[in-house]
């Protein structure tokens, strides 16, 4: 990460804690570290672990997107916030035929009578764990 972007990442973590009201003790307490690293994130003298980036993301409501830089949308999508649910669902779900083709064993695609049986083996393995 060079200058500029440790400077960007620097800048929107300072805003966005002051915008929650919250001190850098607060937020360090949240994040599971000490303060003094907080500065060094609100300076961009350092830069936090890919895993304090995501509970930045969440404590923020925004991306880990936006805290690095690399967008400056910093809302945080959600299937509400989507215009129309249904097309969110949409592309989440996949039908019996795409979901199939997704697998592959020994580098070709199930058949639907191998998709029936690990279907089967899915569920009896169910059965044994209630």
């Amino acid at each position: 990460m060079d200058k500029a972007q440790k400077l960007i990442v620097a800048k929107r973590i300072k805003e966005m804690r002051n915008r929650k009201g919250w001190t850098q003790l607060e937020l360090a307490e949240l994040l599971e570290v000490d303060r003094v690293s907080v500065t060094n994130y609100e300076l961009g003298r350092a830069v936090p672990q890919w895993g304090t980036f995501v509970k930045l993301a969440e404590l923020f409501n925004t991306t880990t997107d936006y805290l690095m830089g690399s967008s400056d949308d910093e809302t945080k999508k959600t299937p509400d916030s989507m215009e129309n649910e249904r097309e969110f669902i949409g592309k989440i779900e996949l039908t019996d035929e795409e979901l199939m083709n997704q697998f592959e064993i020994d580098g070709r695609p199930l058949t639907p009578k191998e998709w029936k049986k690990l279907i089967e083996l899915i569920r009896l393995d169910r059965r044994f764990e209630d």
